[in-house]
């Protein structure tokens, strides 16, 4: 929700956006969500972030994250 987003976005903020899509790429491959919708979104936030590690870590993780197709249309 809204708040899990201000969460990740304050992280981001205080430089820890690579941390966060390293996080998120160790919950989406080893399947610890019920759904990937919340982990797709966490994705997009990192990855439209100004801040360019971030944005890069986001970009460089999508193969591992997204892993089929329709993962890009959630």
């Amino acid at each position: 929700g809204i708040e899990n987003a201000k969460s990740i976005i304050k992280l981001i903020e205080d430089g820890r956006g690579v941390e966060v899509v390293q996080t998120i790429k160790t919950y989406s491959i080893e399947g610890r969500t019920s759904k990937q919708n919340p982990i797709m979104f966490a994705l997009a936030l990192c990855a439209k972030s100004t801040d360019l590690s971030t944005k890069q870590a986001a970009y460089s993780s999508l193969s591992e994250i997204c892993r089929i197709p329709t993962h890009l249309f959630m």
